[in-house]
């Protein structure tokens, strides 16, 4: 007979880790293609703004909240500044409403960038069509 010797295998259990598959953010926010357009028309508004500086006089009437006058006159170069704001609380709220978890608020903040980003398309167009010389 053969002599047969008994090996002893070694075995190791290697605990398996499945992740979730993460979702795109995107994905998640339930008024996508607004948020886009918004985006798109803020940046839209932006080279408006940048192009618009060449037809507008040096001043122009900015600031309306001001009662004088006088003081509602800024630099024609502050026109990109209603555009840049624009974009910078739609990217803050886009990215609060990515991390907050009711539908209902990211809802709401959405159609707030949307808000903001008409608003200021209505500031710049009405300072453009007001003083503007072709």
């Amino acid at each position: 007979m053969k002599n047969m010797k008994s090996k002893k295998r070694l075995s190791i259990n290697i605990p398996v880790i499945y992740f979730k598959k993460q979702k795109n953010p995107l994905e998640t926010l339930p008024l996508t293609k607004i948020a886009i357009v918004t985006l798109i028309a803020s940046a839209m508004l932006l080279a408006f703004s940048v192009v618009a500086i060449f037809f507008l006089p040096p001043q122009i009437p900015l600031y309306y909240f001001a009662g004088d006058p006088k003081n509602q006159i800024a630099d024609s170069l502050l026109i990109i500044f209603p555009p840049i704001l624009a974009i910078i609380f739609s990217v803050i709220n886009f990215l609060l409403a990515v991390i907050v978890k009711s539908d209902f608020l990211k809802k709401i903040l959405i159609i707030a960038s949307l808000s903001i980003t008409i608003l200021a398309a209505i500031s710049v167009l009405k300072i453009f069509f007001l003083v503007a010389s072709f």
